[in-house]
């Protein structure tokens, strides 16, 4: 076989192939350093740069893009948002009873310390800060106040647990925004002291309620003996005063012009009377039973049947209107003269009974005295 016309192809010499593995190099550094000398920082975020020849670097990074040097170093975020931690915990109080409290606790670290926190805490500092001085601190609050307080001043207590948390936090670069007590649980023996202290406080309120009920009752059974007392005596008054269930109206002969005397129905006698301070009087003393009302008025008939009811038939006496002043200050200057002095005096209301010379009073007393139906005879 002849291998003399045999092409043999060309290999490029070493050079070249260097070369090309110093290109592939170098640009597998740069799209390395491109992709990893970036990084961001999100909103409601701070950064801070871990350096391995330095350190932790003291700038923090705000929210944005930034540069680092790639394996050099790396970023640590944190958030710097306020954040809520549900801790509980059980203590005892003064009064030795044992309580569960829970307490909410919204916290945010100092974003101008973070290099600091870093350095002492790391990045989970809430887990290793908050745990003890949160039940610390609670279990030396609620060992100043009773169970009882607990719960009466609980506000206070929220105030002094927020006070003491906060300047302890700030030893360790922790802000907290709000403190808020969300729950008070006690012992089974505690609790139902407190059910029979509110039953025993009902028990109290009813029997208060009870002997007020009494007193009232005692009061309402005086007043109504009084008034039966009263109406016992009016019944005297009208016994003395009617002798005899057909009684009829006196009349005054002595001087007929004061009296003019008409009938209606044959039940009720309507008159009329010069008006005078003298003619009052005879009137009001020379009749057993007389009755004074407005002219027209409807009270007049029920005081008419009321009194028919009880066996009577007194002369009606109507004012009309121009006149009623007038007459009832004649009227109350008879009643307060027969009364005997000032210091009582009385008021004349229309219609109004006169028995006896003397007041008896108006519809409301004559309607108590037919309600209790007695008898005259």
């Amino acid at each position: 076989m002849n291998f003399n016309n045999v092409k043999v192809p060309k290999v490029p010499d070493g050079g070249a192939a260097s070369t090309l593995l110093k290109l592939g190099v170098i640009g597998g550094i740069g799209v390395y350093a491109a992709a990893n000398s970036l990084y961001n920082v999100e909103g409601g975020h701070r950064a801070i740069v871990f350096n391995r020849i330095v350190g932790v670097k003291d700038k923090v990074y705000p929210e944005g893009t930034h540069l680092m040097i790639p394996w050099f170093e790396r970023p640590v975020i944190y958030d710097v948002r306020a954040r809520p931690h549900l801790v509980e915990s059980t203590s005892g109080s003064r009064d030795l009873q044992m309580v569960k409290i829970g307490l909410r606790v919204l916290t945010r670290p100092v974003a101008g310390q973070l290099p600091t926190i870093y350095r002492a805490l790391g990045e989970n500092y809430n887990e290793r800060v908050l745990p003890s001085i949160v039940h610390e601190t609670l279990k030396a609050v609620v060992a100043q106040y009773n169970a009882s307080q607990l719960i009466t001043q609980r506000e206070a207590v929220s105030r002094e647990i927020r006070k003491i948390l906060t300047e302890r936090a700030a030893n360790f670069n922790i802000a907290l925004d709000d403190v808020s007590i969300t729950s008070l649980t006690f012992g089974k023996e505690f609790t139902a002291a407190i059910e029979a202290k509110q039953v025993a406080a009902q028990e109290a309120e009813r029997a208060k309620f009870i002997v007020e009920k009494a007193e009232q009752d005692k009061k309402s059974a005086i007043i109504r003996a009084e008034d039966s007392v009263f109406i016992i005596k009016d019944m005297k008054r009208w016994k003395q005063a009617i002798p005899y269930k057909s009684w009829l109206p006196l009349y005054t002969t002595t001087n007929p012009l004061t009296l003019n005397h008409t009938s209606t129905n044959g039940l009720v006698d309507y008159k009329k009377m010069l008006k005078g301070s003298k003619n009052m009087v005879s009137m009001v003393q020379e009749n057993a039973i007389i009755v004074f009302a407005r002219r027209g008025c409807c009270m007049s008939h029920v005081v008419k049947r009321l009194l028919l009811g009880l066996g009577v038939n007194p002369p009606i006496y109507e004012i009309d209107e121009e006149d009623e002043i007038s007459v009832l200050q004649e009227l109350e200057m008879i009643v307060n003269k027969v009364g005997g002095g000032n210091d009582n005096m009385r008021t004349v209301q229309l219609p109004g009974v006169f028995i006896g010379g003397k007041l008896f009073g108006g519809l409301d007393r004559l309607m108590a005295i037919f309600q209790e139906n007695w008898c005259l005879y």
